[in-house]
């Protein structure tokens, strides 16, 4: 916002918001795409106050059911308020989509219900029924088709392994402190550690005492440490 960037993309910023700091939000919004040119896309649940935009785009199931200017969406379907008008339309498209699934089992129960003009083939042990160019398979042959998906999900994908290396490789290139902490430093504290204990001691002063009568041994155990110290 400092910027002023062209876009700006708001995943409902008035969520828990009060009424007046949330009038205030949409006046400086406002302000902004006049003074400034600037586009302001906002998702939000509370439709009305959406009003004021430019043009809203009410969604259901992913789907856009409806794109255009706030006043003529109220002219249009003569409604008071925008939820009247997203209400319409939700219960429209539900209604299409129970007619569409509707007309869709009638076409399949008419298409296996008509035999007219099928045959039946067998291929390995199974019998197919080929209707209208549909083909219906016995349950056995589906299970087997589901078992071997299941075994090809099971075992190793190349493809995946690929994927995933080249996924972390432009995150860590994207964020080069993902490159500091993940990589370099585990390198530093290796080293540090092989260089402060995994080393020989060297140059340690040593003092003995040995009583024996014949020191030949000890003074060539002695030899034997004393490049070390």
């Amino acid at each position: 916002m400092v910027h002023r960037p062209r876009l700006i993309i708001l995943d409902e910023p008035t969520v828990g918001v009060d009424p007046l700091l949330r009038l205030r939000m949409w006046q400086y919004l406002e302000n902004c795409c006049k003074r400034y040119g600037q586009t302001v896309i906002i998702t939000t649940h509370y439709i009305e106050e959406a009003r004021s935009a430019a043009n809203v785009a009410f969604m259901a199931s992913g789907v856009i059911l409806k794109q255009e200017n706030p006043n003529q969406l109220l002219l249009h379907y003569n409604c008071h308020t925008l939820e009247e008008v997203f209400l319409y339309l939700c219960v429209n498209h539900n209604k299409n989509l129970k007619n569409r699934d509707k007309n869709a089992n009638e076409i399949t129960n008419n298409n296996m219900s008509d035999t007219s003009g099928g045959n039946e083939r067998i291929i390995d042990g199974n019998i197919i029924e080929e209707n209208f160019g549909l083909k219906y398979e016995s349950n056995e042959n589906n299970n087997n088709y589901k078992q071997n998906m299941i075994h090809k999900r099971d075992g190793i994908n190349l493809k995946r392994i690929k994927t995933m290396i080249w996924k972390y490789f432009v995150l860590t290139m994207r964020r080069p402190l993902y490159l500091i902490v993940f990589y370099i430093m585990p390198l530093i504290a290796l080293t540090s550690m092989k260089l402060s204990i995994g080393r020989k001691p060297h140059h340690i002063p040593v003092a003995y005492y040995n009583a024996d009568p014949n020191a030949k041994l000890s003074q060539l155990f002695l030899d034997s440490i004393e490049p070390y110290y």
